[in-house]
């Protein structure tokens, strides 16, 4: 598919326009209204993204006579239109010749017509939205320039030096009221932690009060217990009753003594009791041997052995009887002196008790007196420490008061200085606003103002003035984005020193930089960009050589890049003889499809501009200011080959780039130097508000320090009496602490004398007591020894007894029994008589042991009394400790309690002399407040200000006409969206007659006919109108000869139309194209 210039339409890339040359008067089509109209139109088009290929076919056809466009004066729109019109009739003329039924026709024909008013309405439509967005664009543009008018209203004021000097001295009034504040808040939270600590510390004091009661009730109820127990122990006599204790035990030892021996006398008596029975028993026996002589005989020798026997058994008890009464003696003595050592024991205890119960309470009462004098000490080094730190902080308080007072002056003096520069910065800082603002004006104005800076006033009437140039309102000067603003200059510049390479590469002197030429080619760049409807040379500046280049980041890709390729492949291939030799007028004339190719849409026009020789200037130009969408950026480079007169002298890119650097630098030079001085401004404000705080707060710090050093000199002098009463009670529990110390000497002294007496007496106990057990011992082996003598004697007797018996009885049997039984009734009344006196002996021992365990419980008792009271003593002591402690517990909450109240005190004073402070804050910002509001009203009827206002009414003015604007814009499109619908409407129900009409006629046709008629009739239709087709188009290409387009080939597309109804397609084109124009000399 074959392209025409600058018809493809895709909304993400930019489209290219071709212009050709003027040479002989022959002007190219870019020129004729011809190209004006198909551009248009296809512009058009693009939002839509889609092309009728029939509508397209038919424009260019109009290409046979520029001449014949100029004359008809229809739009594109309607040219569109007819090409629809005049395709549709061939297509229902095709039908009508292949047999179609008058309906099906008249309902294609409505189609038709449908599409073109829908076309139509929608190009209103479009063109409508157009006007829209713009006019919202300027309504945006006009209230945005409305709101800066307000802020320079504000700022107009805002600069007025009075006005910044009332507002920084309010600034400081605020602050010095929020520390005012802040400082009342702290010391009423310091206030209510002092009065929540009295309220701590007077719970603190009323509990170690009760404490100290309690501690008193205890002590006394101690007192009472150890009283009562002293009057039970003073009421016992322990020695009296020890000595008690050891008679009823002696008498116990007696009557236990006299017991065993009543017992062992019984025990004797009886046995010689039972012996006598034992004789008697055995002599009635034996009677029956009497005056036997043998018997008799042996009786007797047996009798002179038992007498032998009995003799010594006699001997030997006696020595026994001997040892074990000497032996008794012995240890009788010992036991005395055992007892005696005994008592002398107990009443060494006795005397050493009563010692060491003095000399613990004489030690106790030095320890309390030792603890007393430690905690006077303590008190007394507690009440230094704090007059030495009450008076640290006197003293302290007094050069901190110096010190504030030195510090309020030099405040003083550093506000006065601060205030002096803070007026010069700010006389300063308005001399630099006025070169600032001239300068910021010369740079809103972008480009305008540096020709207008240097003298060029050709160049600044290029650009402002609509008698020298056209299209003048798609340029806003200085705009971002706008080809006039300097940042795009300067981009310009890079690309005309890329130029400049390029050339050298082929061997072309540079051209240099024209003031002119650059205005120029500001004003096309700004123009081709504007929505993409002015993608063409204008032709407005006519001796300049034009490249135009859209959506290219770097023009020279395709005016330099490809086209040379195109260029140098055309040299080598030979096609071209003397092309490397021509002109670009002459490859115009001679190689017209090699300076550009309508069907590939490709040439190098844009390179043989570059390359000519002859140009000696360029100006250049890049615009993105977003209004040419898809075509931003836009680049525009202008050639001469002469320099205008009016212009001024061209320089080398060099030198325009050094005096464009210096004009910017110029500019930012006078901004940087005002926003310097601004800066120097704040600094002196931020100084002169530093200065005023520091002043207030000197002056809050020196009233601080005379009253804290008031409270230093209070809190010193109470420090100082309580050292004096600390100091007295010092030497008070020293004296007692002397009295103690003797006190208790004396009685450690006479407690260790009974403790060595008592030792010695438990010394001497313990030896005789051991002698004692030791000589009871030996007299108890020395009796068991006797007693063992004795009954060997006693059975030795009896034996004799028995023998000298049985002799009697054998010689004298008669008188022998009776003596025998005489002496058993004599013993057997004997033992009786004993067991009489061993129960009698019995009887006294218990009473004497009854005696003993009463006089053993009263002494146990009175111990008992010794130690409840030992124990009465220990827990009075104890008490007594506790209450001292209580009460130098309840002291210390005492003082505490003052401290607090003290504190109290003291922060209420501080809240006081806050909330004064505060009070007096307020005052001087209710003060600066109205000096403020004074200035602003005074400011506000300065010139600045006023004419500030005046530009900010006729702001507000242009906002309101541009709102008025754009409500009848966007009335005129929702009219226009109205009849869009409307016409969508009328041709949806077209197509449906359409459709409908050609089902009837099939129906119809399939009723009249078989189908391989029909099909019959329908080939001989066709061939009947491709003869008329091709007998039209020889008619066709007579006059469409001098455009070189077949029109047969255009009117069997129409014929392809038709057959295939109303056939639409996207319409695909180059990514980015170029277009040059070749002025004729």
């Amino acid at each position: 598919m074959h392209h025409i210039p600058r018809v493809d339409i895709n909304a993400d890339i930019g489209s290219t326009t071709c212009e050709g040359l003027k040479e002989s008067g022959h002007d190219m089509m870019p020129d004729s209204d011809f190209h004006t109209q198909q551009n248009k139109g296809w512009i058009m088009k693009k939002s839509k993204g889609i092309a009728i290929a029939v509508a397209t076919l038919a424009t260019a056809g109009t290409v046979a006579s520029p001449a014949l466009a100029d004359e008809t004066a229809v739009t594109p729109e309607e040219q569109a239109g007819q090409a629809v019109a005049q395709a549709q009739e061939a297509v229902g003329q095709a039908v009508e010749a292949n047999g179609g039924s008058e309906a099906v026709a008249k309902a294609q024909q409505n189609v038709s017509d449908a599409q073109a008013a829908l076309d139509q309405a929608k190009s209103d439509q479009q063109t409508k939205q157009d006007a829209a967005d713009q006019a919202q664009t300027n309504a945006d543009q006009a209230q945005t320039n409305v709101e800066q008018k307000t802020q320079d209203v504000q700022q107009a004021i805002d600069d007025d030096p009075t006005v910044k000097q009332t507002r920084s001295d309010l600034s400081q009034a605020q602050e010095s009221l929020d520390q005012a504040k802040t400082n009342l808040e702290t010391a009423q939270n310091e206030a209510k932690k002092t009065a929540d600590n009295v309220a701590k510390a007077q719970n603190a004091a009323d509990n170690a009060q009760q404490i100290l009661k309690d501690a008193q009730t205890a002590k006394d109820n101690a007192q009472s217990v150890k009283d009562k127990a002293q009057a039970k122990a003073d009421a016992n006599d322990k020695a009296a009753l020890k000595e008690a204790e050891a008679q009823a035990k002696h008498e116990l030892d007696v009557k236990q003594a006299a017991s065993k021996n009543a017992d062992e006398n019984a025990q004797n008596a009886q046995s010689k009791a039972d012996d006598a029975k034992r004789l008697y028993d055995d002599a009635v026996a034996i009677a029956g041997d009497a005056n036997d002589p043998a018997k008799i005989q042996q009786a007797q020798q047996a009798a002179q052995a038992a007498d032998q026997a009995a003799a010594e058994a006699r001997t030997a008890a006696a020595a026994a009887q001997a040892d074990a009464a000497s032996k008794a003696d012995k240890a009788k003595t010992a036991k005395e002196q055992a007892s005696e050592a005994n008592q002398k024991l107990e009443a060494a205890q006795t005397k050493a008790d009563k010692a060491k119960t003095a000399n613990e309470k004489a030690q106790k009462a030095l320890q309390q007196a030792q603890a007393d004098k430690t905690t006077s000490d303590q008190q007394l080094a507690k009440a230094q420490q704090q007059a030495d730190q009450a008076q640290q902080a006197l003293q302290k308080a007094d050069q901190k008061l110096a010190a504030a007072q030195t510090a309020a002056g030099t405040a003083d003096s550093e506000r006065q200085a601060a205030q002096a520069a803070y007026d010069a910065a700010v006389k300063a800082a308005n001399d630099a606003k006025a070169a600032a603002d001239d300068a910021a004006r010369k740079q809103a104005q972008g480009a305008a103002g540096f020709f207008d800076d240097k003298g060029a006033d050709y160049a600044y009437a290029i650009l402002t003035d609509s008698n020298v140039s056209q299209y003048l309102e798609y340029t806003h000067l200085g705009a971002k984005g706008d080809a006039t603003s300097l940042e795009n200059m300067v981009k310009a510049l890079d690309m005309i020193d890329k130029c400049n390479e390029l050339r050298a590469s082929v061997g072309l002197d540079p051209v240099l930089v024209s003031d002119a030429d650059m205005a120029m080619a500001m004003v096309n760049a700004n123009w081709a960009t504007s929505l993409g409807s002015n993608v063409y040379h204008n032709n407005q500046y006519g001796q300049a050589n034009e490249n135009l280049a859209f959506n290219y980041n770097d023009p020279y890709n395709g005016w330099w890049d490809h086209e040379k390729a195109i260029y140098d492949a055309a040299v080598a291939s030979g096609k071209y003889p003397g092309l490397e030799h021509m002109s670009a007028s002459e490859v115009y004339s001679t190689y017209p499809d090699l300076y550009f190719n309508w069907d590939t849409m490709e040439g190098i026009g844009h390179y043989l501009n570059i390359t000519v020789p002859e140009n000696k200037t360029v100006g250049m130009a890049v615009s993105n200011n977003k209004e040419g969408g898809m075509w931003d950026p836009v680049w525009s480079q202008e050639f001469t080959t002469y320099t205008m007169h009016k212009d001024t002298p061209a320089v080398t890119v060099a030198e325009y780039r050094a005096k464009l650097t210096a004009y910017i630098e110029k500019i930012n030079t006078a901004q940087k130097t005002y926003e310097d001085a601004l800066k120097a401004v704040e600094r002196a404000q931020a100084r002169l508000d530093k200065a005023n705080t520091a002043k207030t707060q000197a002056d809050a710090a020196k009233a601080q320090a005379a009253t804290d050093q008031a409270n230093a000199k209070t809190t010193a002098d109470t420090a100082t009496a309580a050292l004096t009463a600390a100091q007295a009670d010092v030497s008070d529990k020293a004296g007692r602490l002397a009295t103690a110390t003797d006190t208790a000497l004396q009685a450690s002294q006479q407690f260790d004398a009974a403790t060595n007496t008592l030792n010695a007496a438990k010394a001497d106990y313990t030896a005789k007591q051991q002698a004692y057990k030791q000589a009871q011992q030996a007299a108890d082996t020395a009796k068991q020894t006797q007693e063992q003598a004795q009954t060997e004697l006693t059975e030795a007797e009896n034996q004799r007894q028995r023998a000298h018996m049985r002799v009697d009885v054998l010689t004298n049997a008669q008188a022998t029994l009776a003596t025998a039984k005489a002496d058993y009734t004599a013993k057997q009344q004997a033992a009786d008589e004993a067991k009489l006196q061993a129960e009698q002996a019995k009887k006294a021992m218990e009473q004497a042991r009854t005696a003993y365990d009463q006089a053993k419980a009263a002494s146990a008792q009175a111990e008992q009394d010794e130690q409840a009271l030992r124990q009465a003593v220990a827990e009075l002591s104890a008490k007594t400790q506790a209450l001292v402690d209580a009460q130098d517990d309840y002291d210390t909450k005492v003082r505490a309690l003052t401290d607090a109240k003290t504190a109290q005190n003291e922060a209420e004073a501080r809240v006081q002399a806050a909330q004064a402070a505060k009070e007096q804050a307020d005052q001087q910002l209710m003060a600066a407040q109205n000096a403020y509001d004074q200035a602003v009203k005074a400011a506000a009827d300065t010139e600045t200000v006023q004419a500030a206002r005046a530009a900010l009414a006729e702001a507000q003015q242009q906002a309101a006409q541009a709102q008025q604007a754009l409500a009848a814009a966007q009335s005129a499109l929702d009219e226009a969206k109205q009849a869009t619908k409307a016409a969508q409407t009328a041709y949806d129900k077209a197509v449906k007659g359409l459709t409908e009409a050609q089902a009837k006629l099939e129906q119809d046709n399939k009723k009249k006919q078989e189908a391989a008629e029909l099909v019959k009739k329908e080939e001989a239709s066709r061939k009947d109108s491709q003869t008329a087709v091709l007998a039209a188009s020889r008619t066709a290409d007579r006059q469409m000869a001098s455009t070189g387009v077949d029109a047969s080939l255009v009117t069997l597309a129409l014929f392809a139309f038709g057959t295939a109804g109303v056939g639409l397609r996207e319409v695909s084109r180059r990514r980015e194209t170029v277009t040059a124009r070749h002025s004729g000399r």
